[in-house]
């Protein structure tokens, strides 16, 4: 990557900056920000030699439209190393002359129709490229029509034929399962004249953006009951449809309440004006702004919008997977999503580790393993309507939150930061059990062997009619090797004084496996009295090794995938998950005929 030298130091730079040079006021204040970030608590932990800010200036990665401000760090003795330090967009406004090459655009603090207008030619270049954009499948049967008053100040709650087909919005927002805050409470008639300005303002503003797309008609759950469902709720089939066919979602990505509307207002950016010379054409004035630098470094943070309201809650993943299109109206600026197909799942083919159905699963629940239930159910109803178009794709079998064909390699998922969900009837071997991310899949390694064999599943649901969502219990049969275990008395053992576990029997294994709990505390001085009073099992459930790396070819031998459980009762025979862990193969002597039996986890 070709770079151009900028300035060799923090004092040159300050110094620009006061002789007025309005980039290096911008790039300044970044580095300002950056060492003041570092200096932080948190930026201490990192143990980060700050940057010399002897500064260099790239193009933007990735094909980006921009520049990034790269510096080594001050300890840097290998003279190779570079770090971004500042990231910078070009914008322009729409009828600038070079507004057909540059496509940023400024983002101003209030959103108006001509911002809108930005909305309406995206959309028409997403269809012209994109065939699956172009959706004719079947309506929600009620809608809102929002150019049946030619004054604006109402709309009509309108009853569609069923074979009705017309472009319709969606709107999508922090909500519930129950949708128990409909709007004054009551389910509206269909030919129903509703007055705009009684509706909260998130719906006044979805009906405004509707209109100036040129869009009749919008869906808005609370005002688009019929009568006959006042039970109806987000998990039933008919919600995953609405979104899987709308034209658009519309999705209000920053807000915590429906009082906050759409249309939030966005903080004003700083800007500095560049000469840029596009090829052909002669240099022309055009703005540059700062982005922020973790994001544009790890593209995938974008995506996440992980600090956005929208995003905590499980009930809005699926309006966002299943969307074909979504425009996200987020805290900073609008976003533009149309990477999907009509499976709801092409994001997560492209995440995960391989182009297979259980690896896009695993992806999916990465991100959704992120977001928390709240009211300590619902966690499996929620992500109902997306593992019903993922079912249409592979045709397996559900079993709360895992597929039968990829279940032994799904049990062995690892707890990131987790802790109980407190979800009623929830499995303690299914993902669903913990808030946190379900980590999964054998990545960069395939399976060698199986040590456990599933013998028989039995699942009950909460309803039977609907076989996707939430369960009252769930329980697995298997056969397996089950070794006992015990806790290493060394305080101190590894890093930040984890606990370690070895085989009861084997008192010359001072190492030991990492203690790898899904939700006990994994520190020693925190949990130490705990583990080594509760009877403890390692259950070996695969052996795998790295990929393209045959047995005894590699200097990395066998890994074997464990669970650590723990009996139930008495008996023993029932046994319930409390981590997952690894450890070489030969470190644990599983393969005695006499430790294999059978037993249930539930």
């Amino acid at each position: 990557m070709a770079r151009v030298r900028h300035h060799v130091n923090l004092e040159g730079l300050r110094k620009s900056a006061e002789d007025g040079c309005e980039l290096c006021v911008l790039i300044h204040s970044q580095a300002e920000a950056l060492l003041a970030e570092l200096e932080s608590p948190k930026g201490k932990r990192l143990e980060c030699s700050p940057p010399d800010f002897d500064t260099w200036v790239s193009q933007r990665p990735d094909g980006g439209q921009g520049f990034w401000v790269w510096s080594a760090p001050m300890s840097n003795t290998s003279g190779g190393e570079i770090l971004p330090v500042a990231a910078f967009a070009f914008i322009v406004t729409e009828d600038h002359p070079l507004s057909a090459s540059i496509r940023g655009r400024p983002v101003v603090p209030n959103i108006d129709t001509h911002q809108l207008d930005l909305l309406l030619q995206w959309d028409a270049e997403c269809e012209q490229h994109h065939q699956w954009c172009q959706n004719n499948g079947p309506m929600p049967r009620r809608l809102i029509d929002v150019q049946s008053s030619h004054s604006g100040r109402h709309v009509k709650i309108v009853d569609l034929d069923a074979e009705a087909r017309h472009r319709y919005l969606a709107l999508s927002y922090a909500t519930n399962a129950a949708l128990v805050d409909r709007w004054e409470n009551k389910i509206l008639a269909a030919d129903e004249h509703v007055d705009v300005r009684a509706l909260p303002k998130l719906f006044q503003d979805a009906i405004f953006v509707t209109r100036a797309l040129r869009i009749q008609y919008l869906w808005i759950d609370s005002l688009c009951f019929p009568r006959t469902a006042a039970e109806l709720t987000r998990d039933s089939e008919q919600f995953g449809s609405v979104y899987e066919n709308a034209h658009l979602t519309l999705s209000a990505t920053g807000s915590e309440a429906t009082a906050d509307g759409l249309l939030l207002p966005r903080p004003a950016r700083s800007l500095a004006q560049v000469p840029y010379a596009a090829p052909g054409n002669s240099a022309e004035q055009v703005s540059v702004c700062t982005l922020p630098l973790a994001r544009d470094a790890i593209r995938e943070y974008y995506i996440d919008m992980a600090r956005q309201p929208i995003t905590s809650g499980v009930w809005s993943f699926q309006d966002r997977v299943l969307s074909r299109k979504t425009v996200h109206f987020a805290s900073d600026q609008m976003y533009f999503e149309f990477d999907a197909l009509p499976d709801g799942t092409e994001y997560y083919r492209k995440r995960a580790e391989e182009d297979t159905p259980s690896s896009r699963w695993f992806a999916i629940l990465w991100d959704y393993g992120k977001r928390q239930s709240g009211s300590g159910s619902g966690k499996l109803a929620a992500l109902a309507n997306v593992a019903a178009a993922y079912q249409r794709m592979n045709k397996d079998e559900y079993i709360a939150g895992h597929w039968k064909q990829s279940l032994l390699e799904s049990l062995c998922w690892q707890s990131l930061s987790c802790r109980p969900s407190g979800e009623r009837g929830v499995p303690s071997w299914s993902w669903a059990s913990v808030d946190g991310i379900p980590a999964m899949g054998f990545t960069s390694s395939v399976a060698h062997s199986f040590p456990a064999t599933i013998l028989d599943t039995r699942v009950t649901l909460v309803d039977d009619a609907k076989p996707l969502g939430d369960v009252l219990a769930a329980e697995i049969s298997l056969e397996a090797p089950l070794v006992r275990l015990k806790l290493i008395e060394t305080t101190g053992v590894g890093v930040d004084d984890h606990m370690f576990l070895r085989a009861a029997d084997d008192e010359d294994d001072e190492r030991g496996m990492y203690a790898g709990f899904d939700s006990i505390d994994r520190r020693f001085s925190q949990s130490a009295h705990v583990v080594r009073n509760m009877p403890l099992f390692a259950v070996p459930v695969a052996c795998t090794r790295r990929e393209n790396c045959e047995a005894g070819s590699c200097h990395v031998g066998m890994t074997l995938r464990i669970l650590l459980v723990t009996p139930v009762d008495d008996v023993g025979n029932r046994m319930k998950r409390v981590g997952y862990t690894v450890s070489a193969s030969e470190r644990l002597e599983y393969e005695k005929s006499d430790l294999r039996r059978p037993f249930v986890l539930v």
